[in-house]
C-alpha cells in the first residue's frame, strides 16, 4: 500500500471515529438539556410539562436499555402527585421507597397515594418513615396527626398512645382525633383517663355517642357492683348496723343508676340499639317502673 493510499485510509478512519463519538454524545447532550428543562418546569409548577419531560427522559433511557435515573422517577412522581395522578405517583415513587436519597416529599406523596387506594399498611409505613426521618419536614404536623389516626385505626394501641403526647396540642378540640385517642385509652384499660376524656368530649359535644355510651355503662357498672357487694355483705351479716350500711349504699347505687339512665336515654334517642334498650329496661326495673321497663323490652324484640 503506497503512502497516499495509507494517508487516505487514516483520514477515513478518523472521520468514522469522530462521527461515532458525536453520535454517542448526542443522547447524553440531549438528556442534559431535557433534564434542565424538566427541572425548570417543576420549579415553575408547570406540572403537566414536568411530568411529560420526565417521562420522555425515562423512555429515552429504556430505549437504550439503560437504567432509569432515580431523579427521573422522583421528578415524574412528584409532578404526578401535584396533578392528583395517583396511578403514576405509585408507579414512579414506589421504586424509591428504599432509596436513601428519596427525601421527605416522596414519602408524603406516597402516604397520600396509599390512602387514596386504601392501602393502610403501606400508608402507615410511609408515614412512619416521614415522621421518624424527617421531623423538620414541611408536612410534619399534618402527617404526624395522620400517623396517629392510622395507628389507632389499625389497633396499634401502644404505638398510638406513645405518639399522642406529640400530637395532643394539635388534636385538642378536634373531636374525631380525640375520639380516636379515647378508643386507645379504652383498649388499653386506662379507665381513669378514659373517664376524664369522655367527660371532656361531652363538654365539646353533648351528643358524642362514644362518650354517652361509655359513661352510661360506667355508672351502670358501678351501681351493679354496689348492689352485689352490699347485698352479699348483708346476707352474711344480717345486723341492724349492716342494714343501715346497705340502705346508705343503695342511695349511692340509685344515684349511679339515675346518672346512667340520663346517658342511656340520650344515647337511645340519638342512636337506638338493642343494647341500649336492654340497659334502659334493667334500670327501670330496678326503679320499679314496669311500664317503662316493658316499653324498652319491646324494643328488644
Amino acid at each position: 500500500m503506497n503512502r497516499k493510499t495509507t494517508n487516505r485510509l487514516i483520514a477515513l478512519l478518523a472521520v468514522i471515529f469522530i462521527i461515532q463519538g458525536c453520535s454517542s454524545l448526542r443522547p447524553a447532550a440531549g438528556e442534559a438539556a431535557l433534564e434542565q428543562e424538566a427541572a425548570e418546569a417543576a420549579r415553575s409548577a408547570d406540572h403537566e410539562r414536568a411530568l411529560a419531560l420526565y417521562e420522555e427522559l425515562m423512555e429515552g433511557r429504556r430505549s437504550r436499555d439503560a437504567a432509569v435515573d432515580p431523579g427521573h422517577y422522583r421528578g415524574a412522581g412528584l409532578a404526578a402527585h401535584a396533578l392528583g395522578r395517583t396511578d403514576k405517583v405509585l408507579a414512579y415513587l414506589e421504586p424509591l421507597r428504599h432509596d436513601a436519597g428519596a427525601g421527605a416529599p416522596v414519602f408524603a406523596a406516597l402516604a397520600e397515594a396509599y390512602r387514596r387506594v386504601d392501602n393502610l399498611s403501606r400508608e402507615i409505613s410511609s408515614l412512619e418513615t416521614y415522621v421518624t426521618h424527617y421531623p423538620e419536614g414541611a408536612d410534619i404536623d399534618a402527617l404526624r396527626l395522620r400517623y396517629f389516626e392510622t395507628l389507632a385505626e389499625s389497633r396499634n394501641w401502644e404505638q398510638a398512645a406513645a405518639l399522642w403526647p406529640g400530637v395532643e396540642e394539635q388534636a385538642r378540640g378536634q373531636e374525631p382525633l380525640m375520639n380516636r385517642y379515647f378508643e386507645v385509652l379504652v383498649a388499653l384499660d386506662r379507665e381513669e383517663e378514659a373517664e376524664r376524656l369522655a367527660r371532656e368530649l361531652l363538654g365539646m359535644n353533648p351528643d358524642n355517642l362514644l362518650a354517652l355510651d361509655h359513661l352510661g355503662k360506667l355508672h351502670y357498672r358501678r351501681a351493679e357492683e354496689i348492689h352485689h357487694r352490699e347485698t352479699r355483705a348483708y346476707e352474711r351479716n344480717r345486723t341492724r348496723q349492716q342494714y343501715a350500711r346497705l340502705l346508705k349504699a343503695y342511695e349511692v347505687m340509685n344515684e349511679d343508676f339515675r346518672t346512667a339512665l340520663g346517658y342511656f336515654l340520650r344515647l337511645f334517642e340519638l342512636h337506638p340499639t338493642r343494647e341500649t334498650a336492654s340497659f334502659l329496661r334493667n334500670i327501670y326495673s330496678r326503679f320499679g317502673d314496669e311500664e317503662r321497663a316493658r316499653y324498652y323490652d319491646t324494643r328488644l324484640q
